[in-house]
């Protein structure tokens, strides 16, 4: 993020800066895109039912153009619509093993669950 960035490029601290470039890169991206239901089709703005945008279909190659590298092995986006999580898992079908996506699917799915578990049991529930 830009905390980061700003130590990792700009900080004062040459140690700081050092210790930052020799992190390894990232293997996966986590892109939240929060709840944007009233854009992607829930409902507009006036509650008239009537779509601000609606969500199409993503080529095979993802979310980039045909030039463009994958910058990390797995990239994971989730959004909320309609008032359910939607997640999407892209990887590198050449680096990666079947066996590997379906692990890396249950591991998040299980995750999920288990914060949605905790949440209802910390949290007073309407009606």
């Amino acid at each position: 993020g830009l905390s980061y960035g700003v130590l990792r490029y700009a900080s004062a601290d040459p140690a700081v800066r050092a210790r930052l470039a020799a992190v390894p890169p990232a293997s996966v991206s986590f892109n939240y895109l929060g709840g944007a239901g009233h854009l992607l089709g829930d409902t507009g703005p006036a509650g008239d039912g009537q779509e601000l945008f609606a969500p199409q279909p993503v080529p095979d190659r993802g979310n980039r153009g045909l030039g463009n590298a994958r910058p990390y092995p797995w990239e994971v986006s989730a959004r909320v619509s309609s008032g359910r999580l939607v997640l999407g898992v892209s990887y590198n079908t050449q680096g990666q093993q079947r066996d590997q996506v379906a692990d890396l699917a249950a591991s998040i799915l299980r995750n999920v669950r288990a914060i949605v578990a905790q949440r209802a049991l910390v949290t007073p529930r309407e009606g």
